[in-house]
C-alpha cells in the first residue's frame, strides 16, 4: 500500500514497502514550473533503479503518479531494466502511413522485428500512442522517450501526451470432446388478431 511521505508547493512524494524492494514516487518543481517524476526502485542489498518522467503542471504531475503507482516493477524485472540501462535499449522506427492530421510508426526494439507500432496524432494535443509488447514494459520510459527524440517532439512547446498499450500474444486451443446433438423444435410464430389492421 503506498504511504503519502510529504506534499509541500515544491514537492510530492509516495513510498511502497515490499520484503525485497521498496519503490519511491517524488515529484519536485523545477525553477520553470514544470514538475520532474522520479521512481525510484531500491534496497538495502544495494539494488538501485531510477526512472524519470516530466510533466507540465502539478495537475498532470499528479495524475503521472497515479499512473504510476499501477506500473510497479518486481525485483526480477528491476534487475533486468538495470542491466539494459547500463548497455542502453535502441529503437529503430519506419512509416507505415502519413496522412493529413496522422501518422503511423512501426517500432523495432532492440533488433527485433517491426512487430510494435505507435500512432502520431496531430489536434489541439500530439497525442502518441504506443502499442508495444509485454516483454518491453520493464523499458517503457526509455522506448518513450525514445521515441519523442526520434520523432522530434522534444520541443518543450509541444502539448503532448503519449500513452502505451501492451499486448501479449495469444493462442487458441482446440478440445476434442463428446458430440452434442443439435435439437431443433418446431416454432409457431403469429401475429394476434387485434394487430392486423
Amino acid at each position: 500500500m503506498w504511504k503519502k511521505i510529504a506534499e509541500s508547493t515544491d514537492l510530492i512524494s509516495f513510498e511502497k514497502r515490499a520484503k525485497s524492494l521498496t519503490t519511491r514516487l517524488e515529484a519536485r518543481l523545477n525553477s520553470d514550473n514544470t514538475w520532474v517524476i522520479f521512481k525510484k526502485y531500491f534496497n538495502e542489498e544495494g539494488i538501485s533503479y531510477t526512472e524519470e518522467y516530466h510533466a507540465r503542471n502539478r495537475d498532470e504531475a499528479h495524475y503521472l503518479i497515479d499512473a504510476l503507482k499501477d506500473k510497479v516493477l518486481d525485483r526480477s524485472q528491476v534487475e533486468k531494466a538495470r542491466l539494459s540501462q547500463k548497455k542502453g535499449i535502441k529503437v529503430r522506427v519506419r512509416r507505415s502511413f502519413k496522412e493529413f492530421n496522422m501518422e503511423k510508426w512501426e517500432l523495432s526494439v532492440d533488433g527485433d522485428e517491426y512487430q510494435n507500432f505507435c500512432y502520431l496524432i496531430f489536434e489541439d494535443k500530439i497525442s502518441l500512442d504506443i502499442v508495444i509488447h509485454a516483454k518491453y514494459k520493464i523499458w517503457e520510459s526509455q522506448i518513450i522517450q525514445e521515441l519523442i527524440s526520434i520523432l522530434g517532439l522534444s520541443n518543450p512547446d509541444y502539448d503532448l501526451v503519449a500513452s502505451v498499450m501492451f499486448y501479449q500474444e495469444s493462442y487458441k486451443k482446440t478440445l476434442k470432446g463428446r458430440k452434442t446433438e443439435l435439437f431443433m423444435g418446431r416454432i409457431e410464430m403469429g401475429i394476434p388478431d387485434d394487430d392486423r389492421n
